[in-house]
C-alpha cells in the first residue's frame, strides 16, 4: 500500500476514548479525546467510504496515526463499480490510535479541530 503520513502534531498514542462517530448529509464526524484530554474531531465531506475496525489491527501501516492513501484500490473499485464518478474528486484517508482501532474513509476534503476544553 502506498501511503504517507498527514502531519496533525496530534497523538495518536494512549487516547482516553475510542473513536466515536457522527454523520450529517454526507458528511461524517470522527471524534475522540487525545491522553492530554483534547477533544480531537476529523470532519470528513462528501464521503463515499466508510469503515472502522476495533477488531484487528490494519496491516500495511506502521503505527498509530493519520494517513492518506495514494493510487487507493477503494477509489479504483468505487469507481469501477460507478459508486464514485470518474472525475469526482476522491481521497482514501485512514485514521488510526493504538493499533487495534482504526478509521478508513474515502472523502472530498477533511477539517481537523482540536477542543482544548477539559471533559
Amino acid at each position: 500500500m502506498n501511503w504517507h503520513r498527514i502531519d496533525t502534531c496530534i497523538s495518536f498514542n494512549d487516547p482516553e476514548s475510542r473513536f466515536e462517530f457522527r454523520t450529517v448529509d454526507a458528511a461524517v464526524e470522527l471524534s475522540f479525546r487525545d491522553w492530554r484530554d483534547r477533544l480531537i474531531r476529523f470532519e470528513f465531506e462528501s464521503v463515499s467510504h466508510f469503515r472502522v475496525s476495533h477488531l484487528r489491527e490494519l496491516s500495511d501501516l506502521p503505527g498509530p496515526d493519520f494517513y492518506a492513501i495514494q493510487d487507493s484500490p477503494v477509489i479504483h473499485g468505487l469507481r469501477e463499480s460507478h459508486a464514485l464518478g470518474r472525475t469526482e474528486p476522491a481521497n482514501h484517508y485512514v485514521v488510526a490510535h493504538n493499533g487495534d482501532e482504526w478509521c478508513e474513509v474515502v472523502a472530498e476534503s477533511y477539517q481537523i479541530t482540536i477542543d482544548e476544553t477539559p471533559n
